[in-house]
């Protein structure tokens, strides 16, 4: 996209000078400009050629046009640091909710996936004799109490 880009202003770069040599005597011509309001005195420039005219008014549209591109990207920029503010504090505040809700699921650190992969211990004889306590209902997980899964029935 680049080189289609340089192509494109190679190109229009060599036919404006194309138009410059081609009638270099009619863009010569000197021309005055006048400005007439109703509330001050007519005032009229020196004489400036034509060519001098084009040239001022491409440079001037140039600058402006650059200028509203910069502020737009300015702007953008501007907007993707906030929105990347806000999706940070987000998934902290999610964080937060799951530490809450589960705290030994909360971060368990590089290895964590693997400690609750690997099966426990034996527990000693002591704890078998105990009267086994029945087992706490599992709490919901967030995800499926925000938005249920319509395929997990």
């Amino acid at each position: 996209m680049r080189y289609i880009k340089v192509l494109v202003l190679v190109l229009v770069f060599f036919l404006s000078m194309v138009f410059f040599f081609q009638n270099q005597k009619p863009l010569s011509q000197e021309v005055v400009l006048s400005l007439n309001l109703f509330v001050t005195p007519q005032m009229n420039s020196i004489g400036l050629p034509l060519y001098l005219i084009t040239l001022v008014a491409f440079a001037v549209g140039a600058i402006l046009s650059l200028l509203v591109l910069v502020w737009d990207k300015v702007n953008l920029s501007a907007r993707l640091l906030k929105a990347t503010w806000r999706a940070n504090a987000l998934e902290k505040e999610v964080e937060k909710l799951r530490a809450a809700q589960d705290p030994a699921a909360a971060k368990p650190g590089m290895l964590g996936r693997f400690r609750k992969a690997a099966p426990e211990s034996p527990k000693p004889a002591v704890a078998a004799a105990a009267p086994k306590a029945e087992p706490k209902a599992e709490k919901p997980n967030v995800e499926d109490i925000v938005a249920p899964d319509p395929d997990k029935n």
